[in-house]
């Protein structure tokens, strides 16, 4: 029997080639008229469609997760439910008891989170060749450590670091910290972003003394690059921009401030974005959220001024566009406050402010483009009153807590705070005379002098020092015992202290010069030579030029100054064993744990005085 061609069943007239031509088709058979016209194969497609996903394998989904929310919000309730001892302080403890279903979560994400760490254990911070791959594949896990495991190290965080730059809320941040543990099926970005730039704080002054510290460190840092760009093109908020001035603090304290000063434009922009630098939006918020806005803002104050000021750049935001009040003098939940053995209290958080306001002034009135182009005798004007802001904001800080004092007074977990600011002012004054480490003029017309020991040669020196010279000399000495002070292997105050320290190692050096009889001279040339040894380390961590400069400069001084004394005193100097600055005998530089950063990516009285 004869069979039957089936017939041809098509959704649309035209052929495949009439289709894509938009010809008119005649469908002709076996060919069209289109088709014999361009000599092509007659053909007809039907209509595709996407395959649907199966109901059952997304309900199935829906379900487990509405299982683990549930089990969560059960052992939660179970958890509140049983007694619990009173506390002596009413505070919200992070340490209090975990959440056995937060504990089971993090148990079974630890094995994840480790495998993680052992891959990265073979990398150096900064020598990934390929970041981009290692930050998706974090990015898509948003994995943590057990909750157990970070609990100290984030206490330890709001109860230093936080205390005197109060960038997070401590309750809100440990609610959130606990829902994400909790919850594992609303986790989003900025939660996670926020609690890894926390951790990162937390380790900021003490990854370097071990390299898994190191390798955890530089992990958390990527988990917040993994998501940056995501989170500051959405909606600004407070959390978004609280992340991005965590990794600015983290970054400040590195070799290269370039990352820092980008991402503070960015978090400039979203303060403004915000409106927190303005009294007019604090009446829509509530008085502890309007008081953690104005915080938060004034801590971009301070960075904003603080890089300016390293990197001889304009502040991204103008006083002029400010309108709310610094940091209360005496805070109702102490906060931003530093207390001594004795019981005085220091406002770090607001005299802190207070010399990023004189930094800001520093730049505006005597390096901006307008200041360079203003008369001598203007400019000088300008420098005595910066000096004279200086003064009154040194004669504000409590006596306890002075360079000459502060060694013996704070406790050690505070010390690397009054280290930072004394040394940031040492370094402003000095700017003041263009005898500090950006300006190696001065510096290099000293060493242009005539190299002897003759009377000529000390009178033609001392000529070229600043007139306040013995003070300089004093602080600069008072800073670098202060430094000795704090806890080893910090790298993060090493690099933030920087520029005041190689400030106060020319100071030194060329005092020891200028003036071989000091009763000062033998522990100030032991305390030079270690500080050469630092600074030979912080150039073999970065091979920066102007490092270079400085350390060979006050080298050949300082042995200038070191024969100029022995020949004196050779005797004296041969039985007699002056303390200087120990570094201790492990070099973190020299595992390259200090390069951590990959870097791919009002009026004067008033701010014076406290």
């Amino acid at each position: 029997m004869e069979t039957s061609k089936p017939k041809r069943v098509r959704r649309r007239k035209a052929c495949d080639l009439c289709y894509h031509k938009k010809i008119k088709c005649d469908a002709k058979e076996p060919r069209c008229s289109g088709c014999k016209l361009y000599n092509s194969e007659c053909t007809y497609t039907g209509p595709t469609r996407a395959t649907a996903v199966k109901s059952n394998q997304r309900s199935i989904q829906n379900r487990s997760k509405k299982i683990e929310m549930l089990e969560a919000r059960l052992a939660q309730l179970e958890a509140q439910k049983q007694p619990s001892p009173k506390a002596p302080n009413p505070e919200f403890l992070l340490t209090s008891s975990v959440p056995d279903s937060a504990a089971s979560i993090s148990e079974e994400e630890q094995h994840l989170w480790a495998t993680n760490t052992d891959s990265t254990l073979n990398e150096s911070p900064g020598s990934s060749t390929n970041p981009g791959s290692s930050i998706s594949g974090r990015e898509s896990s948003k994995t943590l450590p057990p909750l157990r495991q970070i609990l100290p190290s984030i206490e330890d965080y709001f109860q230093t670091s936080n205390q005197v730059l109060p960038l997070f809320e401590r309750e809100s941040f440990v609610k959130m910290l606990r829902s994400w543990y909790a919850y594992p099926a609303h986790r989003k970005s900025d939660v996670w972003a926020a609690i890894n730039v926390v951790l990162a704080l937390a380790h900021r002054h003490s990854y370097a003394s071990s390299y898994e510290e190191t390798q955890n460190m530089q992990r958390y840092i990527d988990n917040v690059q993994s998501v940056l760009n995501k989170l500051v093109i959405n909606e600004p908020s407070m959390l978004v921009l609280q992340t991005l001035l965590g990794l600015v603090l983290v970054f400040h304290g590195s070799a290269d401030q370039g990352p820092a000063s980008i991402l503070i434009a960015s978090a400039i922009r979203l303060c403004q974005s915000l409106r927190l630098h303005t009294k007019s939006t604090a009446q829509e918020f509530e008085p502890a959220e309007a008081l953690q806005r104005s915080r938060v803002f004034w801590i971009a104050f301070i960075l904003d001024r603080d890089l300016a000021m390293r990197l001889t750049q304009p502040p991204m935001h103008q006083e002029s566009e400010i309108d709310i009040e610094i940091p209360s003098l005496h805070p109702p939940d102490d906060v931003g406050i530093i207390m001594g053995f004795s019981g005085q209290k220091f406002n770090y958080f607001r005299s802190t402010v207070q010399l990023a306001y004189i930094q800001g002034k520093l730049y505006h009135m005597c390096f901006s483009v307008r200041a360079l182009k203003l008369p001598d005798q203007q400019k000088s004007q300008n420098m005595l009153r910066i000096r004279e802001m200086l003064e009154n904001w040194q004669n504000s800080i409590p006596i306890e807590f002075q360079p000459e004092l502060a060694a013996a007074t704070v406790a050690a977990e505070y010390l690397r705070y009054i280290c930072l600011l004394h040394y940031t002012h040492l370094q402003l004054i000095a700017t003041t005379h263009y005898a500090d480490s950006h300006h190696l003029e001065w510096l290099q017309g000293l060493l242009s002098c005539n190299k002897g020991s003759t009377p000529a040669a000390r009178s033609d020196l001392a000529a070229r020092l600043p007139n306040c010279w013995d003070k300089l000399v004093t602080e600069a000495r008072t800073c670098m015992h202060l430094y000795a002070a704090t806890p080893e292997n910090d790298s993060a105050l090493t690099w933030l202290v920087s520029c005041g320290y190689l400030t106060s190692i020319m100071f030194i050096t060329v005092n020891n010069l200028a003036c071989p009889d000091s009763p000062c001279r033998l522990t100030d040339q032991s305390n030079v030579e270690s500080a050469l040894l630092l600074l030979e380390r912080l150039i073999k961590a970065t091979d920066d030029g102007r490092l270079k400069r400085i350390h060979s400069a006050c080298k050949d001084i300082n042995e200038r100054a070191r024969l100029t004394v022995l020949s004196s005193s050779s005797d004296e100097f041969s039985h007699f064993n002056p303390p200087g600055l120990e570094f201790g005998d492990e070099d973190p530089l020299d595992d390259g744990r200090w390069g951590l950063v990959d870097n791919n990516f009002w009026t004067m009285n008033e701010y014076a005085s406290s």
